[in-house]
């Protein structure tokens, strides 16, 4: 079907760097509320305040991958999502692919690694302003 993407197409990006091994990625957003609702009123309402946005990347731990590095705990770092990957090359930006860039700070990593498996790592952002949903120039 035309317009459907498939996980194993969407890569991530830290500055111009290819985030390697990855394996999953989410972003989430939210609106924070206020109840506007006042006497008299038969259903609630409510006004939205302050947006907001965190991610998750989950990769294949690989201490010489310098996007990975660059995901230090504490960092800010320029960060591009791309749902979809061209035929072309993987990892490259191609004009007219969907983008999702932001600024964020890195708040968390947990690296797993289990006996019978390879290392992972699970990195949280929190995004630092608004996440811009684009296309590739």
């Amino acid at each position: 079907m035309a317009g459907e993407m498939l996980g194993k197409d969407g890569y991530v990006h830290v500055g111009s760097d290819l985030v390697a091994e990855t394996r999953g990625w989410s972003v989430e957003e939210t609106a924070e509320t206020i109840d506007t609702t006042v006497a008299g009123d038969t259903t609630r309402t409510f006004s939205t305040t302050y947006k907001n946005w965190t991610a998750t990347v989950d990769v294949l731990y690989d201490v010489d991958d310098t996007a990975q590095t660059a995901l230090a705990i504490g960092e800010s770092v320029t960060v591009k999502f791309y749902p979809e990957a061209a035929a072309v090359t993987f990892g490259t930006p191609t004009t007219g692919d969907t983008e999702l860039s932001g600024t964020a700070v890195v708040t968390g990593k947990t690296i797993t690694a289990a006996y019978d498996g390879i290392i992972e790592a699970s990195i949280s952002l929190q995004g630092d302003g608004v996440l811009t949903y684009g296309s590739v120039a």
